[in-house]
């Protein structure tokens, strides 16, 4: 059995709980195939946080292969732990719609997007989880920054990054 079989059967099970303590998340060094993309919900739409590919960060994602993006959140609802529908949404955005490549076996996938309110749509391969990474900056580079596209705004802390926390106390 893969991971991502055991992940299958396991994360609506621990999702039942609703509990933000309890909870499943793909090993750090599986290596499975992702969208060169990450996405967040806001205010009901997906949002392209982070991009390593020629999706532009601020488009909203309205559908995947032809699957309007509420139909495929709708489906995978069930795999989203967390203590309120918010903190569940989040995390289905974040780790079971970036691994649609690895879930659905597919390896191609056309994207239909907003970007500054003309619709678009682009034909994107999957990447392996070890070629795609959050882009960081080293922490005297670090700084807050906001960027805006169209209505969309893109706030980065990058305080939650972990080795921001092990750097910071290294120079108290």
């Amino acid at each position: 059995m893969t991971w991502s079989e055991f992940y299958m059967i396991a994360a609506p099970l621990i999702a039942i709980l609703h509990d933000q303590h309890s909870f499943l998340r793909p090993p750090s060094d599986a290596v499975i195939r992702v969208f060169p993309f990450r996405l967040h919900i806001v205010k009901d739409k997906a949002v392209v946080i982070n991009s390593v590919c020629e999706l532009p960060v601020g488009a909203i994602v309205t559908k995947i292969n032809g699957i309007p993006i509420e139909n495929i959140i709708q489906e995978l609802e069930m795999y989203g732990t967390g203590e309120t529908p918010e903190s569940r949404l989040n995390f289905l955005v974040n780790y079971f719609i970036q691994a649609l490549p690895e879930w659905w076996g597919i390896e191609e996938f056309e994207i239909t997007y907003l970007y500054k309110n003309e619709e678009k749509v682009l034909n994107l391969e999957a990447t392996s989880s070890k070629d795609y990474r959050w882009i960081t900056q080293s922490v005297r580079e670090r700084n807050p920054s906001f960027e805006l596209y169209g209505s969309i705004g893109v706030l980065k802390v990058p305080s939650f990054n972990g080795s921001y926390k092990n750097e910071t106390v290294k120079k108290m």
